[in-house]
């Protein structure tokens, strides 16, 4: 990390920044995500569309747009 003391543009706060060498070591050390689910996904992917529909008409729409019927 990198540090930059009493910075006047940010009020006389210091300003850290985050090196390649931490990013690094933060992905090395991470744990790995949790499994989803493919229901969870499902609905999370309908949650992030925002479509406006219900979920029940989205989930008709999806599958026909994944057969290729969906216009």
């Amino acid at each position: 990390m990198i540090r930059r003391a009493a910075v006047e543009m940010f009020g006389g706060d210091d300003f850290f920044r985050v090196t390649p060498a931490g990013k690094k070591a933060a992905i090395e050390n991470s744990e790995a995500p949790p499994k989803v689910s493919r229901s969870k996904q499902r609905y999370a992917d309908y949650l992030y569309e925002d479509s406006c529909r219900p979920f029940g008409d989205w989930l008709k729409w999806k599958e026909r747009q994944r057969r290729g019927l969906a216009l």
